[in-house]
């Protein structure tokens, strides 16, 4: 019977990249943000349950039209990071994919993340957040570093299973079990032959190893317990 399943993170996790992958499998239609740009909708789901809650009852209509094709059905959607629970409660999977932060951080710092008008400047700290207090005299560095942390510490407490970008490309054992876990057939040879898409060409910011012990230090002081706990170790 077919099902429907969702995987999201943060931005610049390589989202493009695996939903062109799982899209491979004839028997599964698996889309990369099919609604276009819904910055609008995940900064509400943000701010109200209830708003989340909404928008995925928007969708179902959508999802259930093509499950009727006899196709599963999947999506890789970014911008429903904050819909994890409301999707969870309508009966659907949800899977999170990450990246390494450093990596994340240097891509996001180079295209228009916290920057004037962006919808991530909508995104500030909750009170709790360790951050709240902290958030105005915050550098735009610091506050890509906090959402690559608070986007995955919210996803960790709410998917069936997590997938890491480098063992997407470049762990077959884990893309393995990954696909077989939401349903999804993937060849190894295709998985091989896969380019990443989407790859910031162009970074304001340098490698890592080139950063300065500020730069550094800010990173892992907001950063470093959930690098830690998805397996990235400090080099």
């Amino acid at each position: 019977m077919p099902h429907a399943f969702f995987i999201t993170g943060t931005g610049r996790s390589g989202t493009t990249t695996l939903a062109a992958l799982l899209n491979t499998d004839p028997q599964a239609a698996v889309y990369h943000e099919p609604h276009g740009n819904e910055g609008q909708a995940c900064i509400q789901a943000y701010c109200s349950e209830m708003a989340a809650t909404a928008y995925i009852e928007k969708r179902r209509e959508w999802i259930a039209t093509h499950l009727n094709t006899g196709l599963n059905y999947g999506e890789v959607n970014g911008y429903l990071r904050f819909h994890a629970d409301a999707l969870r409660q309508a009966g659907y999977p949800v899977y999170q994919i990450i990246r390494d932060g450093r990596d994340v951080v240097r891509s996001g710092y180079s295209r228009n993340t916290y920057k004037f008008g962006h919808m991530t400047c909508m995104i500030e700290p909750k009170p709790g957040d360790l951050c709240f207090y902290d958030w105005l005299s915050m550098t735009r560095f610091e506050r890509i570093c906090w959402h690559w942390q608070m986007v995955n510490e919210y996803l960790a407490d709410r998917v069936e299973d997590v997938l890491k970008f480098e063992d997407m490309i470049g762990n077959w054992e884990a893309v393995y079990w990954f696909t077989r876990q939401i349903g999804v057939d993937v060849d190894k040879e295709t998985w091989k032959k896969k380019p990443v898409r989407n790859a910031t060409i162009k970074h304001s910011l340098p490698v890592y190893d080139k950063w300065d012990m500020h730069l550094k230090d800010s990173f892992w002081r907001i950063c470093g317990d959930t690098m830690a706990k998805f397996g990235y170790e400090r080099r």
